[in-house]
């Protein structure tokens, strides 16, 4: 009797995605996984982005579904603490307790502890570390398309600015980079967030300038980007900027 080949509709490489966001990373061809350490090799808007699976047996495939969105955190905080090990201010993130009863975190059903039912709107990372953090380190966050607000400043992240990352976050209204070293060039994916009205980019190593297409962030309320190292003229487009 011939083997019955199984069949299935899923972009995932094997049959079923491991429940552990750790092991799907793995496995997944666009992810270099090592140990606690990982680096994105290429960001694909084949990644998942389809609805919870009908199968109550298997997990939420969705990156919108807040079990992910838990194991992305809880992994972000196991690369955080390996660098500095003494960190407290993420002690409330742990497996236990829905990730919406955590601090820093704002969901947007803040009065229920439902983490089923509750997607992460907004993520409070200020002054968590002063020790020195590789930019990769934000790589998991860039998987919470849901989040409005981030604020990661005064951290000490050194290294480029993740273009493709943070151009994953379509729904960002507030973004706050300061007070770290993040050099290179300022990524024109942040100009394509059309719902920013606020952008912080101050006191950092930037060069260089802002692209033209700063002028499609019409609903820009503040822009900041003092204490660089920016050179040249600005872009006459920042005249379309008319809410500042």
């Amino acid at each position: 009797m011939p083997t019955q080949q199984r069949v299935t509709s899923s972009p995932y490489p094997y049959p079923y995605p491991f429940f552990h966001l750790k092991y799907w990373l793995y496995f997944h061809p666009s992810i270099h996984f090592q140990g606690s350490n990982y680096k994105p090799q290429q960001w694909s808007s084949s990644w998942p982005t389809q609805a919870c699976c009908s199968n109550p047996f298997l997990p939420c495939l969705s990156w919108s579904c807040p079990e992910y969105q838990k194991q992305a955190f809880l992994q972000f905080k196991s690369s955080v603490l390996a660098i500095n090990s003494s960190l407290h201010t993420l002690d409330s993130w742990d497996s236990g307790s829905s990730h919406c009863l955590w601090d820093n975190v704002t969901c947007s059903s803040p009065s229920t502890s439902n983490s089923t039912s509750s997607v992460v709107i907004g993520l409070h990372l200020s002054n968590i570390s002063a020790q020195l953090m590789p930019s990769n380190l934000l790589a998991l966050l860039f998987f919470i398309r849901s989040l409005k607000v981030l604020d990661i400043s005064h951290n000490s992240i050194n290294g480029q600015i993740p273009a493709l990352g943070f151009g994953n976050l379509s729904n960002l209204v507030h973004l706050d980079l300061s007070l770290n070293w993040f050099n290179g060039s300022i990524p024109p994916q942040l100009f394509l967030l059309r719902h920013l009205q606020y952008l912080d980019l101050g006191s950092n190593k930037l060069k260089g300038g802002p692209s033209p297409k700063v002028g499609s962030l019409q609903d820009l309320r503040m822009l900041n980007l003092s204490y660089n190292c920016l050179r040249g003229e600005l872009p006459e487009e920042i005249g379309n900027l008319t809410k500042l």
